[in-house]
């Protein structure tokens, strides 16, 4: 019986497929990928079935960790799209078995008999492969290196001709700084001075592999082919024995002799730069049938020296050749216009996007930058004379009728002073342009992560829904599995019916009807209290820090407070058994704004989630959707607010919302803060505060004293302030004749009189 892993992170999920497998495997099941891991290295598993998304993890990375543990275990992965795309990944990885959920029972079970058959094939070539290498088993050799004995003039004579012919490669490697020329002249001299059949230098490329770069007469299909990768074959034998490698040294293991063979190379010799292997070069037998000597082998050796500082030179200079071709190029394709003056405000440097921008005509390097035009020069002449830095400075370009970006650094000198400036800028409406299209990709992108997301959470309980109906037929008999049957259908349709709720609700954040003026303290009050059970049973202290004089706000109440349900129930998952939780407010009379402020000292979030906290479904838990924090940034910016989150891992996260201010036509009172609450809430106490707005007296209100910001004002000092505005504005209209103006007054009064009728005020 073969033991067979279910990864699953959905419990409904890892009882379907039990209920499926039944009693054909030893099954192992665990709910979390690590747990996985730790059991595969303790359990001699033979095929894991993964049912996807993963929570926080790619599949394929999860597979890999798999393999390092053990490489011939079989993967099955349960898919929720089927976006192909994502078979292809899974084809390039080795991934075969896979299959689109809710799947059918035989179908899985084929899968299963697949993956068996493919165990059974690999532990069978195994065999056969243990078998061929011990038939090729080849004992060791023993191998001499032969000595040269050359009579003492013979030596002299070489002695001198590889002087001389050394002082000339020498001055030649100096001059040469282009690679391939330098291969080429390092190849045909030491072909040339050796006399050598064939040679070939190979040199480490980006991928880390040595090939070969230059070669004399080898062969072109081996030139083409050939590569060994950094720390194998004869590259690694050279880099860890720092010496020449010849074909009578010993102990050469199979696979470098076979290297050598295919290159046809009697010595390799390594080219160092420090302790780094940059290549090596090959030679193969000398085309007059001799042996190298000793002493050839020694002053090659000596010349691979140079020859390597000579190639590392060579590097680098191409390096910045490239570089410097590389900013050149970037200098004359970007968008954005580039432009430096001296302090002088003579031009220094330009390029074609900036003139194309500007309108600039010709070559103007060493003019005044008031070529550039007026609004240009007198930007950059204040950030040299003034050392001001502009950033995203707007500013309208006459003629062309057009907006720029603009931003500008001082330049300086060695001794930090200023010797010039620097100006970056560009046309904003191309720009505003490109922000619109990449904004209808991203909408693309996110509708298309919400249909597969919901894909997911709608599929999970399908598979229990669908796997329990296909076995009811011939399990009605069994009460236990109908019990179960019954528990399962139940939980997957609530599961299906709170995901569809909080879909509406997510769809529901963008109606907002800002219906009635409330105090957010008061609304912040009233959340809090629902919690208080949550608080008691989770062990959650409670500090309130309220503003004493919040004005209220025209908001959507019930919106309002779905935004802190959903941040207080965050903290809650984040804290689990005992925590703290600080919630305050306080508002900014110079902004008109009110700041709410959530702080926990929970389990905090990872810095590489932070960017992804706003997109629908991601979760940092795995019971809830992930449709919290996009419902509270759908809601606070239709209340024209934001929200900000900073979070410390291990230590806790911060929620701060800011929404104006948004007054009606009904007068604002200041928070009543509520009676002290259990469990050592502080609460800030404070005196209620009332605002008037303007409004046309009420006749219950005569003689009712109003509070103004100035001074307290009756109802009849209001009339008679009227009275005299009433006399101004007749004198005003009627010249300033008497008789006119009693006219004017008249009539002014009548209309008073009546409107006060009216009103009911007598």
């Amino acid at each position: 019986m073969k033991n067979l892993l279910i990864v699953a992170e959905q419990k409904q999920i890892k009882e379907s497929l039990k209920a499926i497998l039944d009693d054909k495997f030893l099954i192992f099941s665990v709910l979390a990928p690590e747990e996985a891991l730790k059991t595969i290295k303790e359990k001699q598993i033979d095929i894991v079935i993964v049912d996807t998304p993963l929570h926080n993890l790619h599949v394929l990375e999860f597979i890999n960790d798999i393999r390092k543990i053990d490489s011939e275990i079989i993967p099955i992965v349960l898919l929720s799209t089927s976006d192909e795309r994502v078979k292809e990944e899974l084809m390039e990885n080795k991934v075969y078995e896979w299959t689109i959920k809710p799947f059918q029972r035989k179908e899985l079970v084929h899968l299963i008999f697949r993956a068996d058959e493919r165990l059974k094939l690999m532990k069978k070539i195994k065999i056969l492969e243990e078998e061929r290498k011990e038939s090729n088993f080849v004992p060791k050799e023993s191998f001499t290196e032969s000595r040269d004995f050359l009579p003492e003039e013979e030596l002299k004579r070489l002695f001198y001709y590889y002087q001389e012919t050394f002082r000339k490669f020498s001055r030649i490697l100096t001059h040469i700084f282009e690679p391939e020329q330098l291969f080429e002249m390092i190849v045909t001299t030491l072909g040339e001075v050796f006399e050598a059949g064939k040679l070939a230098i190979l040199i480490k490329d980006r991928a880390n592999y040595y090939r070969i770069r230059n070669a004399l007469r080898v062969k072109k299909e081996v030139i083409e082919a050939f590569k060994v990768k950094e720390g194998d074959g004869i590259a690694g034998w050279l880099s860890r024995n720092g010496q020449i490698l010849t074909r009578k040294s010993k102990n050469i293991p199979p696979d470098i002799k076979e290297e050598m063979e295919v290159l046809e190379a009697e010595i390799c010799i390594p080219l160092f730069s420090g302790s780094d292997l940059l290549g090596f070069l090959t030679l193969g037998k000398k085309i007059t049938g001799e042996n190298f000597t000793a002493s050839e082998l020694r002053f090659l050796y000596m010349m691979s020296n140079y020859t390597a500082l000579a190639i590392h030179n060579s590097s680098l200079y191409k390096e910045i050749i490239q570089h410097r071709e590389h900013l050149s190029d970037i200098m004359k394709n970007i968008s954005s216009g580039v432009l430096t003056i001296d302090k002088l405000g003579r031009i220094t440097s330009i390029n074609k996007s900036a003139k194309d921008i500007l309108g600039v005509e010709g070559e103007p390097i060493g003019e005044d930058i008031q070529k550039a035009g007026s609004i240009i020069a007198d930007i950059m002449l204040r950030t040299v004379k003034d050392e001001k830095i502009y950033n995203r400075h707007e500013v309208t370009y006459p003629g062309k009728n057009i907006s720029l970006g603009v931003s500008t650094v001082p330049l300086r000198d060695e001794s930090n002073q200023v010797k010039g400036a620097l100006m970056v800028f560009q046309n904003i409406s191309e720009v505003k342009k490109l922000e619109k299209e990449l904004d209808k990709v991203q909408e693309e992108e996110f509708w298309r992560e919400l249909a597969g997301r919901i894909a997911h959470g709608i599929r999970n309980p399908l598979v229990s829904i669908s796997t329990f109906a296909q076995l009811l037929p011939e399990k009605k008999a069994e009460k236990d599995f109908v019990k179960d049957y019954h528990e399962t259908v139940l939980e997957s349709v609530n599961k299906l019916n709170y995901i569809v709720n909080r879909l509406e609700k997510l769809s529901d954040a963008s109606k907002v009807t800002l219906s009635s003026a409330e105090n957010i303290n008061s609304v912040l009050e009233e959340v809090l209290g629902e919690f208080q059970g949550e608080f008691k049973k989770q062990n959650i202290y409670i500090q309130k820090s309220m503003a004493e004089a919040v004005p209220k706000s025209l908001i959507d109440g019930d919106k309002i407070k779905e935004v802190f349900s959903n941040l207080i129930k965050n903290s809650l998952s984040a804290m689990g058994d005992g925590g703290k939780l600080d919630v305050e407010t306080s508002y900014n009379p110079n902004k008109n704004e009110i700041r709410i402020t959530f702080k926990d000292n929970g389990r905090g979030i990872p810095y590489e989630d932070m960017s992804k906290l706003y997109s629908p479904f991601f979760t940092t838990g795995t019971k809830e959707l992930g449709l919290g924090l996009p419902i509270v940034k759908q809601v606070v910016e239709k209340h024209g607010g934001k929200s900000s989150i900073s979070s410390i891992p291990k230590k806790g996260t911060t929620v701060d919302i800011f929404l104006p201010v948004m007054e009606g036509k009904v007068s604002t009172t200041a928070y009543q803060p509520v009676e002290e609450q259990p469990m050592g809430e502080k609460i800030v106490k404070s005196e209620p505060i009332v605002k008037s707005e303007p409004a046309v007296p009420h006749p219950a209100e005569k003689k009712t004293a109003v509070t103004t910001s100035k001074k307290l004002v009756s109802l009849e000092d209001e009339v008679s302030a009227i009275e005299k505005k009433l006399i101004v504005d007749a004198l005003e209209k009627s010249g300033g004749v008497k008789v006119k103006a009693a006219k004017l007054l008249n009539i002014s009064r009548r209309m008073l009189s009546y409107k006060m009728e009216k009103l009911g005020i007598t």
